[in-house]
């Protein structure tokens, strides 16, 4: 009797049509994700838009050359370049006449009129650098507060792509670790940054025009110890997000085993063909979480890239400006340009400490999302 059943279902399953095995397409997925949602600013856009680039379609990212993005690179470059020059040009002439003038007053016996003549050079030079430090400094922020965005935007979207893929482990450990990046980022910069450099941006001036206060080893030990900070984070970000990409990789990679062996054992049948199917399936996501995931990368780069240009172009002016002032012999001059360099520093190692982890935690569950079986 046993027998006679088991052959009818075996009938029965044979003459069955065959069992439809539903995935949902690249296309569907992305919107199911809300890359359509993905804020980015005005200037991204465009240079998405540029190059045919969108989030709805992660392959077009292929078509970028690399000649192409030299070229774009090369532009922006040349558009930044404008303000810093005229920066050197100004506080060039400025010194030129500081030069002179302190060759003036050293023909005067008076002590007190030659050093009124340091005290106007160093305000005259202040007027000078106080609209761009203030535009540094506002930059700093609106890019770290754009930066921001876009990550809490982009962060959830790969990472539901990262699950649809079976990614689970690795798409939460990613999403926490964006957001909690993006929300210490923000809040470091208005409780912490932006104070911090209009101290030090205060005491450079104060030490330039003061003769008998000396104000230029805290700020270069504030910067010190900020550079041995952003190292310290650095390290141990960067080593937890390895850690954890490997440890969620391997989970990941656990669950997808033990998913394709109960398809293959429990469904009856066709489950090989379930098991092909959902492998095909994982094969396409990660196509999508490669394609996205890049386009995520270019598009944080297009936005940081022209204020770290700007603040690097600015403090190259301001440094190449002090040099001249050592030169020329004017002191207070040499020691202000000095000073302030020193905070340009300080604040572009901040931005770009700040971009570097935010690409890196990308491209780390990029690269560890591709390493499941």
């Amino acid at each position: 009797m046993r027998k006679i059943l088991l052959l009818a279902v075996m009938l029965v399953i044979w003459f069955l049509p065959g069992i439809p095995v539903s995935a949902d397409t690249q296309e569907e997925i992305l919107a199911q994700s809300g890359a359509d949602s993905i804020a980015v600013d005005e200037q991204t856009g465009s240079f998405l838009e540029d190059h045919a680039i969108s989030f709805t379609d992660p392959q077009s990212v292929l078509t970028l050359s690399p000649k192409e993005l030299l070229c774009s690179m090369w532009n922006t470059f040349r558009a930044q370049l404008a303000a810093p020059l005229r920066l050197f040009f100004t506080l060039g002439l400025v010194v030129i006449c500081s030069a002179f003038t302190s060759g003036l007053g050293d023909t005067i016996s008076d002590r007190g009129l030659s050093g009124a003549y340091g005290f106007l050079v160093a305000m005259v030079a202040v007027s000078v650098l106080l609209t761009p430090m203030e535009q540094c400094f506002f930059m700093v922020s609106d890019t770290m507060e754009s930066g921001s965005r876009f990550m809490l935007s982009f962060a959830p979207v790969l990472s539901s792509i990262l699950a649809a893929g079976g990614g689970v482990v690795s798409a939460s450990v990613y999403q926490l670790a964006v957001f909690s990046l993006a929300e210490l980022a923000v809040q470091l910069t208005c409780m912490y940054l932006m104070p911090l450099l209009r101290i030090l941006l205060a005491l450079g001036i104060m030490d330039a025009v003061h003769p008998d206060f000396s104000f230029g080893s805290i700020i270069r030990g504030v910067k010190r110890v900020a550079q041995w900070g952003l190292g310290l984070v650095m390290t141990l970000f960067v080593g937890l997000q390895t850690v954890q990409g490997m440890v969620s990789a391997s989970a990941d990679t656990v669950a997808t085993k033990a998913t394709k062996f109960m398809l293959s054992s429990c469904v009856p049948v066709v489950g090989g063909a379930v098991s092909d199917a959902y492998t095909t399936l994982r094969g396409s996501v990660g196509v999508l979480r490669s394609g996205v995931g890049g386009v995520g990368i270019l598009a944080l780069g297009a936005m940081v890239l022209p204020p770290i240009l700007l603040l690097g172009l600015y403090r190259l002016s301001v440094l190449a400006a002090g040099t001249l002032a050592e030169l020329a012999g004017v002191r207070s001059l040499s020691k202000l340009l000095h000073s302030l360099e020193q905070v340009l520093s300080l604040a572009l190692g901040m931005l770009c400490t700040f971009v570097f982890l935010l690409l890196l935690s990308t491209a780390i569950v990029i690269i560890a999302g591709g390493t499941g079986g």
